[in-house]
């Protein structure tokens, strides 16, 4: 897996939400460079370069602006600002990548790329974390388990594609079955194996952790966990015959019991 460089773009992310949900990037309210400058100049240091271009593309949109895309998550620069005025000042030199961590019932570290509204964690158990550009893919690398692109087009995937397809379901390794065992990188390289022979694309740039592979007529996801103990497959078609023949190939191959 390459780490992400800034020579990655968001133009996968616009093309694949003009794909499926054509007209809303017409809604696309970008920030200007000299409101982001601020930001950077307020902070002492630039933000990553995709995160700048997600807010020249965004950064003015605020959550359920865009239907159900990104609906659930705060993303705007006023947020960025607000939550820029938190960072301790032994961060200095650190820049916030729109990320929340917490800590799992096995005390290791998670992350969500965007802040979400979702309720308040318990007292010391949720908190905001800034991550150096030296360390994103470094000593931080266990627990940041994808680039904001990827999560950007994993969540276009989840609002606008899967919404176009009649029948869906998530697959999963039996809890029984994980038992601290890396168990899912297998399972990942089987199901690549499996896309390309039922001809299925993949998707550009979701090509790290979240892998994403699309027909016309149906798309598959696969995500493995970065201790790789864990494997969720997505699977979404239109006709539910299709869908009948698709779980059936991958329950069999890939060993997944059906979540929901």
């Amino acid at each position: 897996m390459q780490p992400a460089s800034s020579a990655r773009s968001l133009s996968a992310f616009t093309s694949y939400v003009d794909q499926y949900a054509p007209g809303l990037t017409a809604c696309f309210r970008g920030a200007s460079p000299e409101a982001i400058g601020q930001i950077e100049h307020a902070l002492g240091y630039p933000l990553p370069e995709l995160q700048r271009q997600f807010l020249l593309l965004l950064g003015e949109n605020r959550h359920n602006q865009l239907g159900s895309l990104l609906a659930d998550r705060h993303f705007s620069l006023d947020w960025l600002a607000q939550a820029a005025g938190n960072i301790p000042a032994s961060r200095a030199g650190w820049f916030p990548w729109l990320t929340e961590v917490g800590l799992d019932a096995e005390q290791d570290l998670y992350l969500a790329p965007l802040a979400s509204d979702a309720p308040a964690h318990p007292a010391g158990s949720h908190r905001v974390v800034w991550c150096s550009a030296d360390d994103a893919h470094g000593s931080h690398s266990h627990a940041r388990n994808a680039d904001l692109l990827e999560y950007l087009l994993l969540h276009a995937h989840c609002a606008l594609r899967r919404a176009t397809c009649e029948t869906t379901a998530v697959l999963g390794i039996h809890p029984s079955d994980r038992r601290g065992q890396v168990r899912g990188r297998p399972r990942r390289e089987i199901f690549v194996g499996i896309a390309a022979h039922l001809g299925f694309a993949p998707v550009p740039a979701a090509d790290q952790w979240w892998l994403g592979y699309e027909r016309p007529e149906a798309g598959l996801w696969c995500y493995v966990s970065p201790r790789g103990d864990d494997c969720e497959v997505a699977l979404m078609a239109h006709e539910p015959r299709q869908f009948a023949e698709l779980l059936h190939i991958l329950l069999d191959n890939l060993d997944l019991y059906r979540i929901r």
